[in-house]
């Protein structure tokens, strides 16, 4: 199976290995720049506040070292996190036809830019010509007329006709730039082409068992597992909550359940497959991802709920909304579905972040942090959204810290190092964890929820 997903190294693909530090020196110029631009002003705002008035370079290196590495960090887990997203819910396909719609319009933009440009150096071009042209006959007539001698008659063509060359070159180097980055996006398209993989087919929806067996997961180039050895089974039709201490594993397990992270050793099954027997996109419909940094992709409300398919009914848009207790709050939004995310607060976010797990009516739901953003309106209409999940025979999994998170929760996962130290029913976990486990199993009234485990 796992021959079916490897690429086969092509030529294109040997030139591009060998070109590897060209890339790597344009990737460090294009950080170099773009971290100019990001933490400049910053900069100059500590310089002036804290450095100059008192006078201590120490600062003055701490401030500086502290620019370049915040923004480095920031940007990489920003993409580390969107690219994780994409892959989770099965976007890959929509968000590459998406992307390609947009470079393609780029494409033709640049394309008219570089006729008209060329439009305009060929008319300089001959104009400068012509005009060499004339000034090198009248010389020759005045020098016929003893006004001018043939020496002067040489050096006036020579300036004339050099006249509008600085304009000429102007206008030519404009089309350099233009010539360059296509030329660029061209060459990387053609080394980055590989053939194309063997697709599995695609399968039908699968029952809502989730089954982990000594699952393994370590991280690309380490060497210490993040998952060890995790072995449990959550029935259809039941929601897990997983807890434990910041860095215990649990989001690794998260991404482990949903075919996100490969495995080094163990299994993954939903309904009984293995989720390497399907395809990533074929995967993500039947899953709903809500991660716990909310990331919503560039777009509108409608196009992060719909995961970018242009072809998605009304009644799909609508149904999800509509689970995920959000419809009345996007008909309130100042463009409805059409709003931009970016005027969206934090809360509104995380609703419609639901709200996009929940279209396609997936078979597992996997909510990492789900109530962070929410108030207790939020929160209520997510345990909702929760029950009427489990109704329908489906499988949540619930990450969380705070207790409101897991009230519709059947079952307990406790996770400590990597490994699951505890899994069982969630009055019995919580008796043995917390002293007020009898306040955390019955929900809170008016939607309310204490907090701290």
């Amino acid at each position: 199976m796992n021959d079916i997903y490897q690429y086969e190294r092509s030529e294109l693909a040997q030139v591009r290995a060998q070109l590897l530090h060209l890339f790597f020196i344009v990737g460090i110029f294009s950080f170099l720049v773009n971290l100019l631009l990001l933490t400049g002003p910053l900069y100059m705002l500590h310089i002036y506040d804290r450095v100059l008035p008192s006078g201590a370079v120490q600062t003055l290196v701490a401030l500086s070292l502290m620019a370049c590495t915040e923004d480095l960090e920031v940007q990489t887990q920003q993409y580390l996190n969107r690219a994780m997203l994409i892959r989770a819910l099965g976007m890959q396909s929509t968000t590459l036809t998406r992307q390609h719609r947009l470079q393609h319009a780029v494409q033709i933009a640049q394309l008219r830019a570089s006729d008209i440009a060329g439009l305009f150096t060929t008319i300089i071009r001959t104009l400068r010509m012509a005009m060499q042209s004339a000034m090198l006959g009248l010389g020759a007539w005045l020098v016929l007329q003893e006004q001018l001698s043939a020496g002067g008659m040489i050096a006036t063509s020579i300036l004339f006709g050099r006249l509008l060359n600085p304009l000429e070159v102007l206008i030519g180097s404009w089309i350099v730039p233009q010539r360059a980055l296509l030329g660029w996006a061209r060459l990387r398209g053609q080394l980055s082409q590989m053939p194309a993989r063997h697709r599995p087919l695609a399968l039908p929806r699968p029952a809502a068992q989730l089954t982990m067996q000594k699952a393994t997961i370590v991280p690309p180039g380490g060497q210490i597992a993040t998952l060890k050895l995790a072995s449990f089974s959550v029935q259809a039709g039941s929601a897990c909550g997983i807890i434990g201490a910041a860095g215990s594993g649990k989001s690794t397990l998260a991404l482990a359940a949903m075919g996100v992270l490969p495995l080094a050793n163990g299994t993954v099954q939903l309904g009984g497959t293995a989720l390497a027997a399907y395809d990533t996109d074929n995967l993500g419909q039947y899953i709903g991802y809500l991660p716990q940094e909310m990331q919503l992709l560039p777009g509108t409300v409608a196009e992060n709920i719909t995961r970018y398919q242009a072809e998605a009914s009304q009644e799909r848009l609508f149904a999800a909304a509509r689970n995920a207790g959000a419809f009345d709050m996007i008909t309130q939004l100042p463009q409805g579905f059409d709003t931009d995310v970016r005027q969206l607060s934090g809360g509104q976010a995380q609703r419609i972040g639901l709200a996009r797990a929940l279209f396609g009516d997936p078979v597992l739901l996997v909510l990492d942090e789900p109530n962070s953003n929410l108030d207790n309106e939020g929160v209520a209409a997510l345990n909702a959204a929760v029950r009427r999940f489990k109704r329908k025979g489906n499988t949540v999994l619930i990450i969380a810290h705070r207790p409101a998170a897991i009230q519709e929760c059947d079952t307990i996962m406790v996770m400590e190092s990597g490994q699951i130290t505890a899994f069982g029913p969630k009055e019995d976990i919580l008796r043995k964890m917390v002293k007020n486990h009898a306040d955390i199993s019955i929900p809170p009234a008016g939607g309310s929820a204490p907090h701290g485990v």
